[in-house]
């Protein structure tokens, strides 16, 4: 059986491997998968980081996000992201996150981002403190598969969406519901997820907390490439090189495969 992880393991999760992170993912801190352009190009770390920031170009032209829009960013990171919406748009951008040292980094990204519109707060993305319709839009990236009940979260989305506001999203999923034992082991404990669903019960969600589910995009091939890459950039750190093999061996086995969906608020 999966873990039930909770708000403080996460956070703590991710305020001690924060360093880890910063090389391994982007060295800009950034810490999302990557969108690649060619599925064939060779495996190597430019090509990585180049997918990495495609992935925000492709959400934002696909978002509606402009100079009037005030965006949640869930999960906002060290606000790199956050800080590309809002120099791309001129859009304000709150970033929420449960960990500290994120929101610290965050905020001091914001320090040298003056002329932008940012703020980051630290809170659990299952109870914001928001009021009602407060948001045009609602991004995140890679941060809904930290959070055992789902289901109050794509709630607290509707909640702070004014009425046809936009909630888009990547997040991982499994194509069936029995991991293998280094599935658990490599995929579910490292990044200390509980639970995945699948796509179809993911859309099912949506639409019983309130939403439209306009588009959706099977981005495993990308994932699968983006942990090929990080497997052959760590060979010599052979524990976490192992981690990304099994991460990627996963996605060939549809134990697991990255989603996104974009949504429209009813």
């Amino acid at each position: 059986m999966s873990k039930k992880f909770t708000d403080a393991e996460t956070e703590h999760y991710y305020n001690t491997v924060e360093i880890q992170y910063q090389i391994p993912w982007n060295p800009d801190g950034s810490k999302h998968w990557g969108y690649f352009d060619d599925l064939n190009v060779p495996d190597e770390e430019e090509a990585l980081f180049r997918a990495s920031n495609r992935w925000n170009e492709y959400m934002l032209s696909k978002s509606g996000i402009n100079a009037d829009s005030r965006v949640l960013d869930i999960g906002c990171g060290n606000g790199h992201t956050a800080v590309y919406l809002a120099n791309q748009t001129q859009c304000e951008v709150v970033g929420i996150d449960i960990s500290q040292i994120h929101v610290d980094n965050a905020q001091k990204q914001a320090e040298k981002f003056t002329q932008l519109k940012l703020s980051f707060v630290k809170a659990s993305a299952t109870s914001l403190p928001f009021s009602n319709g407060e948001f045009t839009h609602i991004w995140s990236q890679g941060t809904l598969l930290h959070i055992h009940e789902r289901e109050l979260v794509l709630e607290e989305a509707h909640r702070l969406l004014a009425p046809e506001g936009i909630f888009l999203f990547d997040d991982l999923v499994s194509l069936h519901d029995r991991p293998t034992e280094d599935t658990q082991n490599y995929v579910y404990n490292r990044l200390h997820v509980s639970r995945f669903i699948s796509p179809e019960s993911y859309a099912d969600a949506l639409r019983r907390a309130g939403f439209e589910v306009l588009d959706s995009l099977d981005l495993r091939q990308h994932m699968k490439k983006f942990y090929d890459i990080q497997s052959k950039r760590f060979q010599g750190d052979a524990e976490r090189s192992l981690g990304y093999q099994k991460t990627s061996q996963a996605v060939v086995n549809g134990e697991i495969a990255w989603w996104f969906y974009l949504c429209k608020k009813l």
